[in-house]
């Protein structure tokens, strides 16, 4: 009696365990530009026809992070204004036609301590037959505009949005 009682509590657990997955997150520091957090599976990508200054992610996963970095002073210099709100709303307007007209929520899941913008956009690539979600956030620091982009599988976004929120929320500019 008593090992089958130690045999369902050993049952019991493995599948448990098996069941809930806890991230555990490494910091990486870009160049002393900015740090953020992210899952410690996650690699360093070069991800095609992407122009992102930060990419990295997990391909047997399909959970990607890239982020873009853009110069205020040169952006006012081309005539764009400096603030938040004009930036991510050209941004807004150039991922939509690159996307062909997804979904495009605006969230504040990814609350942090300094002015930000967060998306959620949704879209179905025929190519594949995959519906993506994208998490996108905009946010101005001392010399720079950041886009902070993380996706994956829409199927999987449950699994992933705690993460998600963590990595949009650990970003910090030096």
């Amino acid at each position: 009696m008593r090992i089958g009682i130690i045999f369902i509590a050993f049952i019991v657990l493995i599948f448990s365990n098996g069941c809930s997955r806890t991230v555990k997150y490494k910091t990486v520091d870009h160049y002393n530009i900015f740090d953020v957090d992210v899952p410690d599976y996650f690699k360093t990508l070069v991800i095609p026809k992407s122009n992102s200054q930060f990419q990295i992610g997990d391909r047997t996963e399909k959970f990607y992070l890239t982020i873009f970095m853009e110069n205020i002073s040169e952006l006012t210099e081309l005539g764009f204004d400096s603030d938040l709100n004009s930036y991510s709303r050209i941004c807004l307007e150039g991922i939509k036609v690159m996307l062909g007209s997804p979904k495009v929520i605006e969230i504040d899941e990814f609350k942090y301590n300094d002015e930000r913008k967060s998306y959620r956009i949704t879209k179905f690539h025929e190519p594949t037959s995959d519906v993506l979600v994208y998490y996108i956030s905009f946010f101005k620091g001392k010399t720079k505009f950041y886009s902070m982009v993380t996706w994956c599988l829409e199927s999987d976004k449950s699994e992933h949005l705690e993460t998600m929120t963590h990595i949009h929320s650990s970003f910090k500019e030096k």
